[in-house]
């Protein structure tokens, strides 16, 4: 069937049309002004909110938390128990991004005999384990008691009597073993550099430092008074044993850390054993607020053990006088 349509009357779409115009013209103009209202609004809403420039809450927040591992004395490993030692940098490394793991650092006795190759490149193969930045200073085993640094230097890259870097937010100063001290020409330069730092605390990495009982060595009582200038973390290790104490020396607070598992922990338990102190630091705009120090278990225990508060001293939640790691 065919079907026929019929032509609309023109005239009254023209009419139409017209009528829907002017109508929605009237309503596009009310929307308009709404809406610019609504913005106004909101602009002197988000105005009064803006906190004012000058306070802490306008100010980003740069807060980072990582952490330091110390080791020292691995010597045994060096000698009878390799995989240990290859085992303790596997297992730092694959524990890195948990502590967010920064650097190592190793306080000599790296072996047990300065000139032995076997047990350097014992020390070279376990150390290769891990892309974790690692520092080493000497001990009395690595250089013969400080007279024969030949195999040390070639394995380790160290030929100076100190160094002085920085490490993230930190001083770090290394003294290896020596027989007795340094020369005071070296205490005046570590000195004036350490005048030149930004930086506000300090790391210092040596072998030995102070005895079991907490008494100072005679380098030890010597960097007490020729280097603290502020705020100092020292670590250790020569003697068997694992602590921290704590004082001021002059107005600044001292952390004083050995760390020695060369025996097992705190005692004769096994020479196939590796641990070390697990350092957390907390930076604010990379100003440190925060230091603590636990016992990290390797092998053949992977634990870690409680969280002691070291610095600040003047803390109501930090921890005084000697601490004995559990």
């Amino acid at each position: 069937m065919k079907q026929i349509f019929k032509q609309p009357d023109k005239t009254y779409l023209t009419i139409s049309t017209k009528e829907e115009h002017t109508g929605f013209m009237k309503f596009r103009w009310f929307f308009i002004a709404i809406f610019v209202i609504i913005v106004v609004v909101l602009f002197q809403i988000c105005v009064t909110a803006e906190p004012d420039q000058g306070t802490t809450s306008s100010k980003a927040s740069n807060t980072t938390i990582y952490s330091i591992v110390h080791l020292s004395d691995t010597q045994n490993l060096a000698t009878g128990y390799h995989d240990t030692y290859n085992y303790t940098f596997t297992y730092l490394d694959s524990i890195r991004d948990r502590y967010n793991i920064s650097a190592i650092i190793i306080t000599g006795d790296l072996v047990n005999t300065f000139d032995s190759r076997e047990e350097w490149d014992a020390y070279a193969a376990a150390v290769n384990k891990t892309s974790i930045p690692i520092y080493v200073t000497a001990g009395n085993h690595d250089t013969n008691y400080g007279k024969d640094d030949r195999y040390y230097s070639a394995y380790t890259g160290n030929t100076d009597r100190y160094s002085i870097t920085t490490l993230n937010d930190f001083n770090l100063v290394t003294i290896p073993y020596v027989k007795k001290t340094l020369p005071s020409k070296d205490f005046s330069n570590i000195r004036q550099s350490l005048n030149q730092s930004p930086h506000q605390l300090t790391l210092i990495a040596t072998h030995y430092y102070m005895d079991m009982n907490g008494s100072v060595s005679r380098l030890g009582r010597d960097i007490n008074t020729n280097i603290i200038q502020g705020p100092t973390i020292i670590m250790a290790g020569h003697k068997r044993a694992h602590f921290i104490k704590t004082e001021q020396i002059g107005q600044y607070p001292v952390v004083e850390e050995i760390t020695n598992f060369q025996n097992g922990i705190n005692g004769p338990t096994g020479k196939d054993y590796s641990a070390g102190t697990l350092y957390t630091v907390t930076a604010d705009n990379r100003t440190i607020t925060r230091v603590s120090a636990r016992t990290i278990g390797i092998y053949p225990d992977q634990a870690c053990g409680p969280d002691h508060i070291i610095y600040p001293l003047d803390s109501g939640n930090s921890e005084s006088g000697h601490i004995r790691f559990e």
